[in-house]
């Protein structure tokens, strides 16, 4: 028969083998979000950065936001419709 401390040993090492997985997936986002960042920056530096895959690309890193913010203010400053 197992004794509360023997059971809550298990889950203590059970929650801790389960945050060293949720991390190691975490830090192979992150990698594969700066992968996908610096192929996005390539493509646009050799004038592909307005190809579908591409703008998709940036939007799934969160760099669709910023393209849009800049846009807007590049047609407030110079009120331009792009």
């Amino acid at each position: 028969m197992k004794t509360y401390l023997q059971e809550l040993r298990g889950q203590v090492r059970g929650n801790a083998r389960l945050r060293r997985r949720l991390d190691a997936q975490e830090r192979r986002i992150l990698r594969l979000t700066r992968t996908v960042q610096s192929l996005v920056t390539l493509l646009d530096k050799l004038g592909h950065g307005d190809d579908r895959e591409v703008v998709m690309a940036a939007a799934m890193v969160g760099w669709e936001r910023m393209r849009d913010e800049v846009k807007r203010e590049i047609e407030k400053v110079y009120g331009v419709k792009l």
